[in-house]
C-alpha cells in the first residue's frame, strides 16, 4: 500500500496552510504511482538516489521515493517567494556557518 511519510518539520509547515497537506499527499502519491508504473516497463529504471522537488501552491516540497516499500518520504517543505525557497539550501540541512537562506 502506497504511503507518504513526512518529517516533523514538514508536517508542521504543511499544517500551517489549510488543505496543503492533502494537496501535497495527492500529488506525491501520483508521482509515486507513475514511478512504480515506469519501473514495470522494459528498461524502465527510476533513479531513487537524489532528492526530488515538487512545487505545490506557494511551497517547495523536497522528497525522496522508496519504490521497494512503495512510499514517498517528505524531507522538507519551504515557502517559495520571489523565485526561490526561503530556507532550502540544500533541503533544510546546512553546514556550520552556512547562511540561513540562499542569496
Amino acid at each position: 500500500m502506497a504511503r507518504v511519510v513526512a518529517s516533523l518539520d514538514a508536517m508542521t509547515e504543511m499544517g500551517r496552510r489549510l488543505g496543503l497537506r492533502a494537496q501535497v499527499q495527492e500529488r506525491l502519491l501520483a508521482v509515486l504511482h507513475a514511478a512504480l508504473e515506469i519501473r514495470k516497463l522494459p528498461g524502465g529504471s527510476v533513479d531513487e538516489a537524489a532528492p526530488l522537488i515538487l512545487r505545490v501552491a506557494d511551497v517547495e516540497v523536497a522528497y525522496a521515493l522508496d519504490l521497494d516499500s512503495e512510499s514517498v518520504h517528505i524531507l522538507s517543505v519551504d515557502a517559495f517567494r520571489d523565485g526561490k525557497a526561503e530556507d532550502h539550501w540544500p533541503f533544510s540541512w546546512r553546514s556550520p556557518g552556512e547562511p540561513s537562506s540562499r542569496s
